[in-house]
């Protein structure tokens, strides 16, 4: 989260700013796929989901790469396309936040697009912070992870493991010429992100797929009286769900912008409370159900919950 001060009331009154976003490729497949489509929707100019941004590999450069310790040969390309240029705006902004665009892939003959992966924009609104940049760091300060330090792109990635066949690997960036954010709207706005990477030493009976949804975390702060002004600002998060195993990896991220939030509520949220987060792995399978009948089954809690506290991030 960028460092400052708290921030008062909010107001959108910053300089007009315009950032251009371009779609960017990276596949390698089977020397027999003569073409390969990958498409996104994205944004209109008022946040709202537009048509969808298509890059056809057949059209550009294929280098062969020569064959693996596997003994498979591959064509490699790298292309990119233009998306357009956006206006800044409050709106625009809160779209951001919240979009996750599914990647389609198509393969020439191969029948129906596959859609398995999902871009989430929301990190792109830390693009550009002081408070995690490399530059800034101060003498003897410890390492941070490579993947807290904010960059301008947000990407997903196919592997075989999708089932395209003929598709071996496939990386799609959502870049931008600049930060989104001025670090006036950076100060003010106050991104904050959290992610849930991994869980490990879950239990994987073989029963558990009939009898349990998959698994899924939920993300939400921990508030008080003197901090239930953040329930809008930070709303609770639910992850997409993965197959019942011993780990479970998990690529969304959540986006607040704190800045919205009440200053007192924030700052006390921040130094007595923190984050919470709940594992949902052996949640039972709602049973088919009238439809037009009242659901009275009671909320699942999950079988795991963490709580970090957020007081060291202000230790600055």
């Amino acid at each position: 989260m960028p460092g400052g001060v708290m921030s008062k009331p909010f107001a959108w009154n910053f300089e007009p700013r315009s950032v251009a976003f371009k779609l960017c490729v990276q596949a390698s497949f089977h020397p027999s796929v003569s073409n390969c489509t990958v498409s996104i929707p994205f944004l209109d100019a008022g946040g709202n989901l537009s048509a969808s941004v298509a890059v056809s590999l057949g059209a550009s450069e294929v280098k062969p790469r020569q064959a693996g310790p596997g003994g498979r040969s591959a064509k490699c390309v790298t292309t990119e396309k233009e998306i357009g240029n956006f206006n800044v705006t409050l709106e625009f902004v809160k779209a951001i936040q919240r979009a996750k665009l599914p990647v389609s892939v198509a393969l020439e003959g191969a029948g129906a697009p596959v859609s398995d992966a999902k871009i989430c924009l929301g990190p792109l609104l830390l693009a550009g912070s002081e408070a995690l940049s490399p530059e800034t760091y101060r003498t003897g300060e410890p390492p941070r992870s490579k993947r807290l330090r904010p960059t301008n792109s947000v990407s997903a990635s196919f592997t075989e493991s999708v089932g395209v066949a003929g598709l071996y690997s496939l990386d799609v960036f959502v870049a931008m010429d600049k930060p989104l954010l001025s670090q006036e709207m950076m100060l003010r706005l106050m991104p904050a992100c959290f992610r849930v990477e991994m869980l490990q030493g879950l239990p994987n009976e073989k029963w558990l797929p009939q009898k349990c949804e998959e698994v899924f975390v939920e993300i939400y702060p921990k508030l008080s009286s003197a901090s239930e002004g953040l329930s809008e600002t930070c709303p609770r998060m639910q992850s997409e769900r993965r197959p019942h195993n011993t780990t479970a990896d998990f690529t969304e991220p959540v986006v607040w912008l704190l800045g919205f939030a009440p200053p007192h509520a924030l700052r006390e949220w921040m130094q007595h409370e923190g984050l919470v987060v709940e594992v949902h792995d052996r949640d039972p399978k709602q049973k088919k159900v009238d439809e037009s009948a009242p659901i009275t089954q009671a909320p699942v809690h999950g079988h795991g919950v963490a709580r970090f506290p957020l007081g060291p991030l202000l230790q600055r």
